[in-house]
């Protein structure tokens, strides 16, 4: 038993019609080299790296920030978490920010990091409204020594 007809769109019933399909090539994410950051240099050169792919040894990361300007333009508490991070390897003035959008790999990882644990955070720099911040919008990071 048929449930349709091979005929003219004329003729009443349901009809059958061809479904063309077309497949594209996936695209590809584009490979970001980022640039490894001392933090003895920040403060020097926090102005250049805005908007740059940067990569920051960090140190264990405290609560969200509660000051707008410290964080990044377009950035808010409902879609993102922000955390206050501390340098490694020197003393700086900068004050730094990493900056997770939720419900990604990376959001879920964060939660699970210790207080002790040493970061190595990929993402892109952004100055903010407060002239001795930096934040950070995260990429990727992987924990130092694992």
């Amino acid at each position: 038993m048929a449930f349709w007809t091979d005929g003219p769109d004329s003729v009443p019933g349901a009809h059958r019609k061809k479904l063309d399909i077309t497949f594209h090539e996936t695209k590809v994410k584009p490979q970001v080299t980022y640039t490894t950051v001392k933090a003895a240099d920040l403060d020097a050169q926090r102005d250049s790296l805005n908007g740059k792919p940067i990569e920051l040894t960090s140190g264990s990361c405290a609560t969200t920030p509660s000051n707008p300007s410290d964080l990044r333009a377009g950035t808010d508490k409902k879609n993102y978490s922000s955390y206050s991070v501390s340098a490694v390897d020197g003393d700086v003035r900068t004050r730094l920010y990493i900056t997770i959008r939720e419900d990604t790999d990376v959001s879920r990882r964060i939660r699970r990091v210790t207080n002790t644990d040493k970061l190595i955070v990929r993402g892109t720099a952004y100055t903010t409204q407060n002239a001795s911040a930096l934040t950070i919008l995260v990429d990727t990071f992987d924990v130092a020594g694992t």
